[in-house]
């Protein structure tokens, strides 16, 4: 149990650039006091996403397994198709293309752009490995191509593939699909 709260207390620390204000004393008589929950919540760790992942587990041994064990996964990822995306050339639409990266690795499609194309279709598969708890980011970036002035973002979008993996949804599947 101990470990749990040491691993949150990281954690913490790490996101928010400050320590808990609770002491390991102090949380010794609180984890008498307090449900594991209430406990969490003292800490300051307000996720609600986390914090409901946590009360419906209802067993200190499945939420020790899960944050404290490394879980190997394959990430895919499928894009099919953008709508409506904003012009970045003057007097026409803009020649997109797409970059999704996730940690160290990433993939251009920048040789792809589409010529003039407001809702182009994409139909490509991405895969990635990924460590949870621990997983970096999925980073899903539209560009328009320029040849001259240099290519301009036109969008992003950020996926924490942490709390995909430990949300309450996806954990309650009895078999995980595997794609």
């Amino acid at each position: 149990m101990q470990q749990i709260f040491d691993l949150i207390r990281n954690i913490h620390q790490k996101a928010f650039n400050k320590p808990l204000g609770i002491t390991r004393a102090e949380l010794t008589s609180v984890e008498k006091q307090m449900s594991f929950v209430n406990t969490l919540e003292s800490m300051d760790i307000a996720h609600p996403t986390f914090i409901e992942f946590l009360k419906d587990q209802g067993s200190e041994e499945v939420v020790s397994r899960q944050l404290l064990t490394q879980s190997s996964c394959s990430i895919q990822v499928y894009i099919l198709e953008m709508f409506s995306l904003a012009s970045r050339d003057v007097g026409s639409h803009s020649d997109p293309y797409i970059v999704v990266r996730c940690g160290d690795k990433e993939f251009s499609e920048r040789d792809s752009y589409q010529v003039d194309e407001p809702d182009p279709k994409i139909n490509k598969f991405f895969q990635f490995n990924g460590n949870f708890p621990g997983s970096p980011d999925l980073e899903i970036e539209a560009w328009d191509y320029d040849s001259l002035f240099g290519d301009d973002l036109i969008g992003k979008t950020i996926v924490d593939l942490d709390d995909r993996f430990f949300s309450p949804d996806w954990q309650a599947l009895e078999e995980k699909p595997i794609e």
